[in-house]
């Protein structure tokens, strides 16, 4: 089994600014999605919200302390 990280940090090493991406870039927005298509991904509960739904063509699953968080389309894991 091949596992693969996509993680895209600033150069300060932010990756998330206020609730956002610190920026905006359509052709690697583009690339994630090539890259994750079909795959299951993992992201944390924040990271989720920040989305504001599930990603379409992939597994969602959702990492999360929240005791009894839930959303639907999800697997959520605690």
């Amino acid at each position: 089994m091949t596992i693969s990280l996509v993680v895209a940090a600033a150069n300060n090493n932010a990756i998330g600014m206020g609730g956002k991406m610190p920026w905006h870039l359509p052709a690697d927005m583009r690339h994630f999605k090539n890259i994750t298509w079909g795959m299951p991904i993992v992201m944390g509960r924040k990271t989720f919200e920040s989305i504001g739904r599930t990603l379409p063509g992939r597994k969602n699953i959702v990492i999360t302390r929240q005791t009894g968080w839930e959303a639907e389309g999800v697997v959520v894991v605690k």
